[in-house]
């Protein structure tokens, strides 16, 4: 289990990516945190809190690492010409 010890929201272009039977998936990153596990303390990582969108009813209580489809970050310039 962990605990969370900060909390900061992300900036614009932040996405947390996920991997389905579909292929993949982004989500924008909401909340950056950093988290300790609780029984070891000297363990703490950074991890990402998203939400999908029209996803009203997230309470923020599960990481995005903590999803099985969970495979990464991705930082896409959001003032950059779409492609």
């Amino acid at each position: 289990m962990a605990k969370i010890l900060s909390i900061t929201p992300a900036l614009p272009g932040w996405y947390s990516v996920f991997k389905d039977g579909d292929g993949e998936f982004v989500l924008p990153v909401a909340l950056w945190a950093l988290v300790e596990d609780d029984e070891d303390p000297s363990l703490r990582w950074p991890t990402s809190f998203s939400v999908s969108e029209g996803d009203g009813s997230s309470t923020f209580t599960v990481t995005d690492d903590e999803d099985r489809s969970f495979i990464g970050h991705r930082y896409v310039d959001p003032m950059a010409a779409p492609k």
